[in-house]
């Protein structure tokens, strides 16, 4: 759909702009809407917003498909490694204040997400695999640097 860099750029621009305003403005909204009215009105006024996505999504029927042509296949265990790594790390944000930043279980957590998503990233886990793929990802292969002048 957006081939070209500089139109693409702008449509995730708009898209990235529109969710932060979301974020932004949707608690403040809310607060607003609790002290002024009752609490259900927090609910309501997502009505119109359900019924414009209602329409978008009927428009997505006439937009063409622009799945491109070149994608890489999906990597599962990169996927799998990723959200296990991350896990890892948020277990050990989130248990860190209640069993105490020390403690084994948290220490070890921290440094496990550590060897995960370090190793995943540099390839060595999955460098046998990713290697003899069509289009290894990044961090598989080290990348060239061409000396002397361009």
């Amino acid at each position: 759909m957006f081939r070209d860099p500089a139109e693409r750029a702008r449509a995730i621009g708009a898209w990235a702009a529109t969710i932060g305003l979301g974020v932004a403005i949707g608690p403040i909204a809310d607060g607003l809407l609790l002290a002024r009215f009752w609490w259900g009105s927090v609910f309501l006024v997502n009505v119109p917003i359900v019924v414009a996505r209602l329409a978008g999504a009927l428009v997505l029927v006439l937009v063409p498909d622009s799945k491109n042509p070149a994608a890489g296949r999906p990597d599962p265990w990169g996927a799998v490694l990723s959200i296990a790594g991350l896990g890892l790390l948020l277990w050990a944000i989130i248990e860190g204040p209640a069993q105490g930043w020390a403690s084994g279980e948290v220490v070890g957590a921290g440094l496990a997400s550590l060897v995960v998503v370090g190793t995943l990233r540099s390839g060595a886990l999955v460098s046998g695999g990713e290697l003899r793929r069509y289009d290894p990802g990044p961090g598989a292969r080290p990348e060239r640097v061409p000396r002397g002048r361009p």
